[in-house]
């Protein structure tokens, strides 16, 4: 698994849906790009679609066994994520936004630097992303799934636990 020390954390930002007038409102913008309902089979489709575009993971079997729904508070919508494993440890992970009330599409690839432990499989509480730009540059922790993207679990409380265990009120 070293080939992807040298990687950095890499992530492929697609454009969003309505490029242009004429090519409607979900025209692909690269393989596994188009808008889909949302299932756990489609996302897991398109997630593996995705990853496919690696050069990187050429040689990897890589996987999708679930999808984790959960809220983007940036952009104050729902979000699924898929992580993308093998050998038992995460190496990528897609993120999928909403396009409409019944069609969604990948945003987000990332190819994790080193490969990390799987996410928890219950995280006791909501799992969210939010924008944390000054400390998931150049982050290849597990904190920072994405580029400037972190996650946390929101819980009942309202309050936020960070994947450290941390729990703090407001998220940065």
């Amino acid at each position: 698994m070293s080939r992807f020390l040298p990687l950095g954390l890499i992530a492929l930002i697609l454009a969003g849906c309505g490029l242009s007038e004429r090519s409607g409102p979900c025209a692909p913008v690269d393989v596994g790009g188009e808008c889909f309902e949302p299932t756990e089979a489609a996302f897991i489709r398109h997630a593996l679609t995705s990853a496919d575009a690696w050069p990187q993971l050429d040689d990897v079997d890589v996987t999708a066994q679930r999808v984790i729904e959960g809220f983007d508070l940036s952009g104050n919508t729902r979000t699924w994520v898929v992580p993308l494993s093998a050998d038992g440890e995460m190496v990528g992970i897609s993120r999928f936004v909403p396009v409409t009330d019944t069609q969604v599409k990948l945003g987000e690839v990332s190819l994790l630097e080193e490969p990390l432990p799987p996410l928890p499989s219950d995280f006791g509480g909501e799992f969210v992303l939010y924008v944390d730009s000054p400390n998931c540059i150049d982050n290849a922790g597990l904190e920072c799934l994405f580029s400037e993207i972190a996650w946390a679990v929101r819980l009942d409380d309202g309050r936020y636990r960070l994947p450290a265990g941390e729990i703090v009120d407001e998220l940065s």
